[in-house]
């Protein structure tokens, strides 16, 4: 895939959020269907972010005032189509596919972004998915497809890919699609900006008849200034106004007809990033006031959670004041160049490698690898030409990736080296338990500018041998940090030292310029101050962070932090330990929480039956088909899912009955 279709949501050429229609018997992609109309609400709360795409599709063969729309605003349909609009709609209606095909919607979502919400229309109205084991999901499925029944699923494809799949979508019919994912927010390009940034990227294509999109931003303190929204077009930046509704909440709305939507959107925030300064510790009498505050949200009244209080933190620590290392012995570059590489745009990454010249009588060691060592070249640091012209003219792409032959030959640089991993992750050879019995003898820094890259198997390796990750996409100079010496965050206790299980990262991790916490804890009866500790085993320096973690809930809407939290200890259980052991822990925490997991898959399923007319027949249907597969229909289905709880309770109770006689 190509830069420019290193989007979210984009298809392989089929731009923005294309359906790619499949033949529904041997699963052969057939091309693309473009949506007609597309409507992005988002919410951004400090540095987490929801985001609910609502997308409308249309197979109809001319323009029609009963195709669907997701305007915020009511339009009218009695514009006369232009030359493109013409196009669109002879391919919607005229576009060779058989009847009855299934459709996939690929999406590549931002690091640490998960889904976790997706619906699609039944019955004229939006149904919910509800979470279910990913096999399950995967089964139930492509059982209904091979019936000819109807059925949707969203799951993690691989990494931070998500593929949504839909069957079937008839000729002659529209289909409305929603999905909602969250992720989390840092500052643009670099830790010295005082904004945090919301970036949507989206793909250039032809005319849509609806673009609209409406943001939503809450801060925990009053906004430094108005945040900006600006929209990327063809034509040039447009920065819509919006209305700050208080102090610390604002909003913004920007509608377009019949042209081509923004191909990226992004929101400034304004405000001041926590920043903290873990070389000097900050004492329990010290004023609360100025301490750095978290998000707290308290638990559901009706779960296990009800006397439990949710954290979410994150600050910016000023690490420049660390004395760095006073030499580098030799560096060494493990460029990956398997095929999954082929058109990633290496620019940053090879900017990057050219920064290395302020080590200018070092020695520098470039080893080109994909399934094995292919070959190396040493030089200094400051011949930087050499440098890149040997990896842009000997860097042929083909095959997989084997990281631990490149962990190896890392291994053989001398102390005080410095390794640079430039890599995707992605088709690698090793997986994670072959890491178990190997031990790292140079921190390995990885990197990479990928925006489809397994980043939880690059921090993985980067935190087992003592380095940092690093998303270029996010970091603008991450060399004033690999020559520093690393600080690990080594664990959260109580102001009286009580360590503190239910806090993640859960251990020892190297600390970047972002730092980022999730935690669990039961009711404070008034605000709680926790410790935050850091070792640098370098220079043996240890430091405390207070932070304060109020008793009164923040400002976001029930289940934010929550799921963030379950998001953080659901990447602490597939970076590190046993996968096999952790498969249970992980399935329950996308099902508690209701997201989607490497275990975890979303899915609506119904009846389609065009003859049907009668709404309760229909819902007759839908509920059959969820008892039929042992599935409990959502909140958005309320008469169906309360049959379906009976029934389940009437059979517990004959099951009961029959062993007891």
């Amino acid at each position: 895939m190509d830069a420019s279709n290193q989007r979210t949501g984009c298809g392989s050429d089929g731009g923005l959020f294309s359906l790619r229609a499949c033949s529904a018997s041997s699963s052969s992609v057939l091309g693309n269907i473009p949506p007609r109309s597309v409507s992005v609400k988002t919410r951004v709360a400090w540095f987490l972010a929801e985001t609910t795409l609502t997308l409308a599709f249309s197979r109809r063969r001319r323009r029609s005032s009963s195709a669907p729309t997701v305007s915020l605003a009511a339009t009218s349909d009695d514009d006369e189509p232009t030359r493109e609009d013409a196009k669109s709609y002879e391919h919607a209606g005229g576009d060779g596919f058989p009847d009855d095909i299934e459709c996939q919607l690929v999406m590549t979502l931002p690091e640490n972004a998960t889904v976790c919400g997706y619906a699609v229309d039944v019955d004229g109205q939006l149904v919910e998915a509800v979470v279910v084991s990913k096999e399950k999901a995967r089964t139930t499925f492509e059982v209904e497809m091979r019936e000819k029944r109807g059925a949707a699923i969203a799951e993690q494809t691989t990494a931070n890919i998500f593929t949504l799949r839909i069957y079937p979508f008839h000729k002659d019919t529209d289909r409305i699609v929603q999905v909602v994912f969250t992720q989390q927010l840092t500052t643009p390009l670099g830790r010295l900006s005082e904004e945090i940034a919301y970036t949507l990227p989206l793909c250039t294509v032809s005319k849509l008849h609806t673009f609209d999109f409406k943001a939503s931003i809450v801060t925990p303190t009053p906004f430094i200034s108005p945040p900006r929204t600006v929209l990327a077009t063809a034509s040039g930046l447009l920065a819509p106004t919006g209305v700050q509704v208080s102090p610390n909440e604002f909003e913004c709305e920007y509608e377009m007809h019949n042209t081509a939507p923004p191909h990226t959107i992004s929101i400034y925030v304004p405000m001041a990033m926590q920043h903290s300064n873990a070389s000097e510790e900050v004492t329990s009498e010290s004023c609360t006031e100025h301490l750095p505050r978290a998000l707290t949200e308290a638990g559901e009244s009706s779960t296990d959670d009800s006397d439990k209080v949710f954290f979410a933190f994150q600050a910016h620590f000023d690490v420049e004041g660390m004395v760095p290392q006073k030499s580098v012995s030799s560096v060494v570059i493990l460029w990956d160049t398997s095929l999954s590489r082929a058109q990633c745009d290496t620019s940053k990454e090879l900017a990057v490698i050219k920064s290395l010249s302020i080590l200018s009588k070092t020695f520098i060691d470039i080893v080109l690898f994909s399934g094995s060592i292919i070959s190396e070249f040493r030089t200094k640091c400051s011949d930087t030409t050499a440098i890149l012209a040997y990896i842009q003219s000997k860097s042929v792409y083909n095959g997989g990736s084997n990281l631990l032959c490149a962990c190896a030959r890392a291994n053989a640089a001398p102390p005080n080296s410095i390794c640079l991993l430039f890599t995707d992750g992605m088709h690698n050879w090793i997986e994670n338990e072959d890491y178990q019995g190997f031990t790292f003898s140079v921190p390995i820094f990885t990197l990479t500018a990928s925006l489809q890259a397994d980043f939880s198997y690059m921090k993985r390796v980067s935190a087992r041998s003592g380095g940092l990750f690093f998303n270029l996409n996010n970091s603008c100079d991450p060399m004033s940090l690999i020559l520093q010496p690393v600080t690990f965050y080594t664990g959260c206790t109580d102001a009286a030292g009580l360590p503190l299980s239910d806090t993640f990262p859960a251990t020892p991790t190297p600390l970047s310029d972002v730092f980022k916490l999730a935690g669990r804890i039961p009711s404070p009866m008034e605000d709680m101050q926790l410790l935050l500790h850091f070792k640098t085993p370098k220079t043996g320096v240890v430091m405390t962070q207070t932070i304060l973690v109020p008793r009164k809930p923040s400002f976001l809407t029930q289940g934010t932090v929550s799921r963030y939290w379950a998001q953080q200890h659901t990447e602490e259980l597939t970076t590190f330990g046993d996968y096999e052991q952790n498969q249970a822990k992980i399935l329950h925490l996308g099902r508690r929480y209701r997201f989607v997991t490497p275990e975890t898959s979303l899915i609506v399923l119904e009846h389609l039956d065009q003859a049907i007319s009668n709404y309760l027949l229909s819902l007759i249907l839908t509920f059959n088909k969820y008892l039929k597969h042992h599935i409990e229909p959502p909140d958005s289905l309320p008469s169906v899912k309360r049959e379906y709880l009976i029934q389940i309770a009437k059979q517990r109770v004959g099951f009961h009955l029959t062993s007891w006689e």
